[in-house]
């Protein structure tokens, strides 16, 4: 079976995840469920069902980009680190600590900042 749903629910709204148990009430003899719209490849399990997902051609967001090859989160350090030219194909989002500042003459695809509470400037510094 073929279909176009979510694997996870955002903001809480369910309507649009896979509804597997229901489905495989309704088709018992149904082998697999297939899906396009959860955009990282991969068999994953829903309802102790199991669902192949076909991937997109590229992510659309950080979270569908989990080597980097698009999109990167950088602290303000990690970026100053960076050979510039490595950033010039790339969706660059740079968390931000108090009182820190986006670069704004940076060279890449897209550049977004994201303003980081003290807690998670925290957890990021223990990962460096």
């Amino acid at each position: 079976m073929v279909l176009h749903h979510d694997l996870e629910s955002f903001g809480g709204n369910t309507d649009y995840m896979v509804p597997a148990a229901e489905l495989m009430e309704l088709f018992p003899n149904c082998r697999k469920i297939v899906t396009g719209h959860w955009h990282l490849e991969g068999e994953y399990q829903v309802d102790g069902i199991d669902v192949s997902c076909t991937g997109s051609l590229e992510p659309y967001s950080h979270g569908e980009d989990p080597n980097g090859e698009i999109y990167l989160t950088l602290t303000l350090d990690e970026l100053a680190a960076r050979d510039p030219a490595t950033l010039a194909d790339k969706c660059v989002r740079v968390l931000l600590r108090e009182g820190e500042e986006l670069p704004v003459a940076l060279d890449c695809l897209q550049l977004t900042g994201k303003r980081i509470g003290i807690d998670e400037a925290e957890s990021v510094a223990d990962k460096l």
